[in-house]
């Protein structure tokens, strides 16, 4: 597991993931133009309070094999 800060709604805040899913991430953000920060902050608005990590393997996992 790798962390990383990230701020959602303006406070910073520590996401444990593992190195393949911030790769991912990295590789949809510049797919999307955006930051990987901007990105994760945009998915971690909607999710729900502690489940932070949780919604963005979703994301990912949708984004990159979408059922």
């Amino acid at each position: 597991m790798s962390n990383r800060n990230i701020c959602v709604k303006g406070r910073r805040t520590s996401v444990a993931l593992d190195p393949a899913f911030w790769r991912a991430l990295d590789g949809i953000a510049q797919g999307h133009d955006e930051t990987p920060a901007a990105l994760a902050d945009r998915i971690a608005a909607v999710a729900p309070q502690g489940l932070i990590a949780a919604a963005l393997r979703v994301y990912i996992i949708e984004e990159l094999a979408p059922i």
